[in-house]
């Protein structure tokens, strides 16, 4: 698309054909289960007053990119590194830094403002201020890696969530899309980061100021799952296969599966056959979401928003009868981007007294190869004739033709906080999410949680009377016989409204962990299968393990 910004009219009416009907910001929700016993309220929050901040630190960066060739290499170069696992351009992180002839991003943005109080009061207003490079492979050939930078028709649009999109090339409004509708031509996208936050709230911005809300957005810290023994990967990533800690291989050949017994009690307390009463409580373990397994029936559901990634087909110009490697094959069928899914752990408080509680949460993000195998792909060929090469296309008829596999997220599993049922419930809820920028909202539950009757615990003291130990006096529910206390408690958390809510595992303490022990006559390699509870749209492996 050439010279847009010198005919705006024109290309007006050229763009509005290809966003037709394409939702940017909102979708059409599915009414997932719920777990009995769990209700959810929503009350939808105001949006922020930073829009106004956006729209003008648009215009100025709509100047500058228009001009400066320079510049546009520089955000493109920023934009590839994902520094967050996406095609972020973190202004904070950036502004400092020296794009051509010793000048930063930040003086080349102030030669297109009226004084410099104008970009201060844009800065002090959005700490979080980001360019996002948007893949739009699917409608034109853009995206950061593609991007023309010898050509500076490239528009601007500050992301939010009033009644339309204005987008603005060389510093004039060029045109206004409704918010359901995302564009089908080159542009960058001014909003907030949403997989940074700010450490504490300080004046000026620096980046020692932020960190990841998560290490999963850390690109430094990315890694491949695998299960590792004794330093050998076995490379057991696509089943629910797990080798686990020592003391989960000692808790599982003490106990087994009997459901007399609870693995954990040996974990946690150290309780076994031999000492089953008086265990002491283990504050090194900590529980781990070890592996995820996404269901492909609910891909449509989650791929709903732009920067999801989606199934695509593409071609390739060959007279050999298979041109195209299988693994590329695979890898090419998916656009860019990764999916972002968000866990909200819950766990009740014994002594928690009306007020609604924060779970603790947890986000992933993850790429759809790493998520489904691929098991058919749609392979045709058209005759070139005698001159031209034959075109090979590959494509994804259905979902059904993707197959959900086991992932270990960061290499290790998601660690979660430890699990003390002398003063949490023995259920753990984990409300799963794949999360959309979008209008905030506050969600709240009602869970009905299992305590362990109190009576089966005692506070050990040491000298001068101080607490020295927790002890757990007997095996599962010990000898008291009000074996188990229901509470119905609360939880909430805020989201947004095109987050795609998938549902909730609940997990209790007696659960196994382990359930088959594969090669006993191995000891070196110990594989066991793992126990994973199931939303219907995910399922999920926790692990324990002492830190």
């Amino acid at each position: 698309m050439k010279n847009y910004l010198q005919n705006k009219e024109m290309n007006k009416h050229f763009i509005y054909p290809l966003v037709a009907g394409i939702s940017l910001l909102s979708c059409q929700k599915d009414n997932l289960p719920v777990e009995p016993g769990i209700e959810s309220t929503v009350a939808v929050n105001a949006l922020s007053q930073s829009n106004l901040a956006r729209i003008e630190f648009s215009k100025i960066l709509s100047k500058a990119v228009y001009d400066s060739k320079d510049l546009r290499n520089f955000i493109k170069e920023i934009a590839i590194e994902q520094f967050d696992n996406d095609y972020d351009v973190f202004y904070p992180f950036i502004k400092d830094k020296i794009v051509k002839d010793g000048m930063s991003f930040r003086e080349i943005l102030l030669q297109y403002t009226d004084n410099e109080n104008t970009l201060k009061s844009i800065e002090a207003s959005l700490p979080l201020l980001n360019i996002y490079v948007p893949d739009l492979t699917m409608f034109n050939d853009f995206n950061a890696e593609k991007w023309d930078t010898n050509d500076n028709d490239i528009v601007v649009t500050a992301l939010n969530y009033e009644s339309e999109q204005t987008f603005y090339g060389d510093g004039n409004k060029l045109f206004s899309l409704a918010k359901n509708e995302i564009p089908g031509f080159p542009c960058l996208i001014v909003k907030d980061n949403e997989r940074l936050k700010q450490n504490i709230k300080v004046k000026g911005m620096s980046s020692t100021n932020y960190e990841f809300l998560d290490d999963v957005f850390n690109k430094k810290l990315n890694t491949k799952g695998a299960v590792i023994v004794d330093g050998v990967a076995h490379g057991y990533r696509d089943d629910n296969i797990v080798a686990p800690a020592q003391i989960v291989q000692q808790a599982f050949a003490e106990f087994g599966i009997d459901p007399i017994y609870w693995q954990r009690d040996y974990i946690y307390w150290g309780l076994s056959k031999t000492k089953p009463k008086n265990g002491s409580f283990n504050p090194q373990v900590r529980e781990f979401i070890h592996k995820v397994r996404v269901n492909p029936n609910i891909f449509y559901t989650i791929s709903d928003q732009p920067s999801d990634p989606k199934l695509t087909s593409f071609q390739h110009s060959s007279d050999l009868k298979d041109p195209v490697p299988w693994a590329d094959v695979v890898r090419r069928v998916w656009t860019d981007g990764n999916f972002e899914f968000r866990f909200y752990i819950y766990k009740g408080k014994r002594s928690a007294g009306s007020n609604a509680e924060k779970p603790d949460i947890k986000n992933l993000s993850i790429s759809p190869r790493d998520l489904f195998t691929v098991k058919k792909v749609k392979h045709t060929i058209k005759g070139g004739g005698i001159f031209h090469r034959d075109k090979h296309t590959y494509s994804i008829e259905s979902i059904n033709d993707l197959e959900g596999k086991w992932f270990t997220p960061n290499g290790t599993g998601i660690q979660l906080e430890q699990w003390d049922i002398a003063e949490e419930s023995m259920t753990m809820t984990i409300f799963v999410e794949e999360f959309d920028p979008g209008e905030i909202e506050e969600k709240e539950i009602t869970v009905s949680n299992k305590y362990s009757s109190s009576a089966n615990f005692k506070l050990d003291l040491g000298l001068g009377g101080l607490p020295k130990k927790l002890v757990k006096l007997d095996l599962s529910f010990g000898m008291s016989s009000q074996k188990e206390e229901t509470k119905v408690q609360r939880t909430k958390w805020t989201t947004t409204h095109t987050s795609d809510a998938l549902g909730n595992a609940t997990f209790y303490f007696s659960d196994p962990i382990l359930k088959v022990d594969y090669w006993k006559d191995k000891p070196a390699v110990r594989i066991y299968d793992g126990y994973s509870v199931g939303t219907g749209s995910i399922d999920i492996m926790l692990l324990p393990r002492p830190i």
